[in-house]
């Protein structure tokens, strides 16, 4: 004899599967969003602050903290982590090292689809200082790309060394406040690509690369 399950028994499993769901959709949807709006509102004038602090010492500080953006860097780690990982049979450096490389390589794909389509900014808004970056011009600029690389390799990090979480974003929020230093990017764009890193680290390291994951 077929049975089926009663109406009330489905709704309770409906209700209870949406009170699990709401609380993650709106910490890692809804709030991101509206910290993002802020900085759309806040966009010019937080720039101009950061602008207005700049001097021959910055200008160094934030030319070597530029590297730690840098996707030449970051896909260098990530081969570095899973050489020494792979030879040294450290299970975890392996591990961190292949959720940062295919972390990267997701995140800078989704990067490069994202500019030409999510234009947001006139091309007005930025006259920069030092050299122009033809690519910037061609690809535009939301998201950032550098701040992408740079939270993408401090979430890989701290998802299997937790210890290194606070200096890791730390780097990762000076080469964002870099991007707005040298007139590249607005805290919006930091902000998306920071948000984008940290998020496909999350997805991938959830689905993937969790040390339960055989």
């Amino acid at each position: 004899m077929i049975t089926f399950p009663a109406p009330e028994i489905q709704s309770q499993s409906v209700s209870s599967l949406t009170r699990r769901m709401l609380p993650f959709f709106v910490r890692k949807v809804i709030l991101p969003l509206a910290v993002l709006a802020l900085f759309f509102f806040w966009d010019y004038p937080l720039r101009a602050v950061v602008q207005n602090q700049q001097s021959p010492f910055l200008d160094h500080f934030f030319n070597v903290i530029k590297f730690g953006g840098n996707v030449i860097v970051g896909f260098s780690l990530a081969f570095v982590l899973i050489g020494v990982g792979k030879f040294a049979y450290k299970v975890r450096l392996l591990r961190a090292g292949k959720l940062m490389l295919v972390s990267l390589v997701f995140s800078n794909l989704a990067v490069l689809l994202a500019k030409p389509v999510l234009d947001i900014h006139p091309r007005n808004d930025f006259e920069p200082q030092k050299i122009i970056n033809s690519h910037e011009t061609r690809w535009g600029r939301f998201p950032s790309g550098d701040t992408t690389v740079a939270f993408s390799i401090a979430a890989s990090l701290s998802a299997e060394y937790p210890p290194l979480m606070i200096p890791c974003f730390v780097l990762g929020g000076l080469v964002g406040v870099e991007r707005v230093y040298f007139n590249l990017h607005f805290f919006s764009d930091v902000f998306a690509g920071a948000w984008l890193g940290v998020a496909m680290v999350g997805l991938l390291q959830k689905k993937y690369f969790s040390s339960k994951t055989k």
